[in-house]
């Protein structure tokens, strides 16, 4: 109830400081469970995905962004779920799996942390993204945001096609299995910024 009263009291000024266009929004689930993968350059990333799509994303988050005190409550109030990266445990995996088999959205910035590239390229994607789609048979939606959110810069989310990772729901999850599935999620995603570069100059 909270997350929706706070989505309608920012949903105007946010579309007006941080104006964004979603590009391939008919690739966004409208229902059943579902992981959404996303670039990530800026705390501000989460608010922008989540306050331009009507379904409510439960975001993994490293447990030490909770710790700052106002982005920290506004993260619990989105839904947001702690994960110590230096020590996932299984729990931790079973809580975000029952929240995707109970047909709820979960938010995953897959870099690990915030990319501070100059130009943005990709960093490497971590597995987990791979291991809980496996394991809760659920399938992946790549997004990327053009740029990192800045007040009134005109922004673009771009969402690729739902990846389906069914022919690995019966394999043993070993090294080189896991390797190959995040490998596919990561040439989606690659596909991904390369489609923001030619939407630039295309729209020059």
């Amino acid at each position: 109830m909270l997350y929706w009263f706070l989505k309608a009291l920012i949903y105007i000024p946010l579309r007006i400081l941080y104006p964004t266009k979603v590009i391939g929004k008919k690739n966004i689930k409208k229902r059943g469970g579902v992981i959404e993968i996303c670039n990530h350059r800026r705390l501000m990333d989460v608010v922008v995905v989540n306050a331009n799509q009507r379904r409510k994303p439960r975001t993994l988050a490293k447990k030490e962004v909770f710790k700052f005190f106002l982005f920290g409550w506004f993260l619990k109030a989105l839904g947001g779920i702690p994960i110590d990266r230096k020590n996932v445990k299984p729990s931790s995996l079973k809580n975000v799996i029952k929240v995707l088999k109970k047909g709820k959205v979960v938010l995953i910035f897959p870099e690990g942390t915030r990319n501070k590239n100059p130009d943005g390229k990709l960093t490497e994607l971590k597995h987990g993204s791979a291991i809980i789609a496996i394991m809760a048979k659920a399938p992946v939606i790549p997004m990327y945001l053009k740029y990192p959110p800045k007040i009134f810069r005109r922004n673009y989310l771009f969402v690729g096609e739902a990846v389906d990772f069914s022919n690995y729901y019966s394999k043993v999850l070993t090294p080189q299995i896991l390797e190959k599935a995040n490998q596919v999620l990561t040439d989606k995603m690659l596909k991904l910024q390369e489609t923001s570069i030619l939407y630039k100059r295309k729209n020059k």
